[in-house]
């Protein structure tokens, strides 16, 4: 379906307007699920290390194959934490775009649900991505090594035409978060089909309306800071008054961001409800 560039940014707005109390609390949750999950994982290898240490003794350590056979051991606990801690950041941004869609209006809980649910599928999007990404650098690394032959000038011009391919396949893949937490798509390999399905025909205008709002966001974040040290310097600099803009700074920053994450969010789900073709809820009937 083609996309109506005024609608996208009319219902992102929307949604915020209606939906951001639900948008911050799931939010806040998955960011306090984060810092619990970063506890525990710190004291699990933390107690992990001390143990060993207590197991092998003082002379263990002297012996390389223990050593080898624990540096092992944590580096697979940390490629652990690590899986468990993406699952979670793509679970957040999964439940914020469920609750954004214009195409339904859901319970804060079946957003959670979503979400988690969500997280996992997008961790094997990403293994999938990530073994592309290896067999396109090859084959990118064999092209420039055959145009060595033929000069610098031509292995310049392979790298900037790349450049493009990027931001094609970018803007090509860029709704698969709610593709997967609105239409409830969590296979890996059939969310990145539906992804590629929905997103054809439409790149040119995708990359518009993130151009749009890119620069309506570098806005929103200068322009406030740029006020903000105006005002420091007409008060005349001083200790104290370093103190607050520094404390306004930070409580600032902290707003902008949130308020940055609630709109990405609900932009890109407004996206995909554009170019969706789902019927399953009439995009009305979340206005009622």
């Amino acid at each position: 379906m083609s996309i109506d560039i005024g609608r996208v940014f009319s219902n992102t707005v929307a949604m915020v307007k209606e939906r951001w109390l639900a948008m911050i609390g799931l939010w806040a949750t998955f960011l306090g699920f984060l810092f619990v999950y970063g506890i525990v994982v710190f004291a699990v290898l933390g107690g992990t290390i001390m143990a060993s240490g207590v197991m092998m003794g003082g002379a263990g350590f002297d012996n390389p194959a223990a050593l080898g056979g624990l540096g092992i051991g944590i580096i697979v606990m940390v490629v652990i934490a690590y899986i468990g801690y993406f699952a979670i950041m793509f679970g957040q941004q999964g439940s914020m775009a469920a609750m954004a869609s214009p195409l339904h209006q859901i319970s804060f809980g079946e957003a959670f649900s979503r979400g988690l649910k969500g997280g996992l599928t997008f961790l094997g999007v990403l293994l999938l991505f990530i073994v592309a990404y290896i067999v396109a650098a090859l084959l990118f690394a064999l092209v420039v090594l055959i145009l060595q032959f033929l000069g610098d000038f031509a292995v310049i011009v392979a790298g900037i035409l790349a450049l493009p391919a990027i931001i094609y396949l970018i803007c090509r893949f860029s709704v698969i978060v709610p593709v997967i937490v609105v239409e409830k798509i969590f296979n890996p390999i059939k969310a990145i089909n539906r992804t590629w399905q929905i997103t054809s025909g439409n790149v040119l205008s995708i990359l518009v309306v993130y151009i749009v709002f890119a620069v309506a966001a570098l806005v929103l974040m200068v322009v406030p800071f740029m006020l903000l040290s105006a005002t420091f310097d007409l008060a005349g600099g001083g200790a104290g008054a370093g103190v607050l803009t520094g404390i306004f700074i930070v409580l600032l920053f902290i707003a902008l961001f949130l308020a940055f994450t609630l709109f990405a969010s609900s932009l890109v789900a407004s996206l995909h409800a554009e170019m969706s073709d789902t019927q399953a809820v009439e995009l009305g009937k979340t206005f009622e």
